[in-house]
């Protein structure tokens, strides 16, 4: 669930005209229901930024998988000396642990590139035959959003997080990332971002 706390933006005089500032939304998106976060903005050279998974996350999950297997293997050998229902808790553990960390690898793996030779902004996906790319002619702003997200159950689970999305010509957004309390960070990547494609930054943290 989110509670979004209602930006200032909109009474300024620099968005009071701006018909597309008026009229997209200042919501997060629903594409970040399980907001993809940990990304480190890379320059990889002065045309080119990348949004990379940081290189303790790979460890991390590379770990959960590991361990995933080896639990697997474990109940591979519970099954040769007939303990069939530790063979069963096992296998439903190390399953659990392999699909959580194959899931995180797979949803964190995807390169999200701003291409200024080609100028362009793609997500590099290699799981994927089809992938979002957008020209920078077609990117009016970047839209940095703040909000609270709370979970579901009766446990006061809340946190702040901040967005970064791209607002297209066309009134739509693409959703790029999250990040939890982290906002010097996401203000600083998207001023990089910003001088790269030369679009404005609307600031609602």
């Amino acid at each position: 669930m989110f509670f979004f706390k209602k930006d200032f933006l909109l009474s300024d005089s620099l968005y009071k005209n701006d018909t597309i500032a008026q009229k997209i939304s200042w919501k997060p998106l629903d594409d970040n229901k399980t907001p993809i976060q940990g990304l480190k903005l890379v320059l990889v050279n002065t045309h080119r930024l990348e949004f990379r998974i940081s290189i303790l996350d790979k460890v991390f999950y590379m770990f959960i998988i590991l361990v995933g297997i080896g639990i697997l293997g474990y109940s591979i050998k519970v099954l040769f000396v007939l303990k069939f229902d530790a063979f069963l808790l096992s296998l439903v553990v190390g399953a659990s642990f392999l699909f959580a960390g194959s899931h995180m690898w797979k949803r964190h793996s995807t390169v999200l590139v701003f291409d200024g030779i080609k100028k362009i902004y793609f997500e590099d996906d290699k799981n994927y035959e089809f992938y979002t790319t957008i020209p920078f002619d077609r990117i009016y702003a970047i839209q940095l959003l703040s909000y609270t997200r709370t979970g579901t159950g009766s446990e006061d689970t809340s946190s702040r997080w901040c967005d970064l999305n791209l607002v297209l010509d066309d009134y739509s957004r693409i959703y790029v990332c999250s990040y939890n309390k982290q906002y010097k960070k996401i203000e600083n990547y998207a001023n990089k971002i910003s001088k790269l494609i030369n679009k404005p930054v609307w600031n609602a943290l």
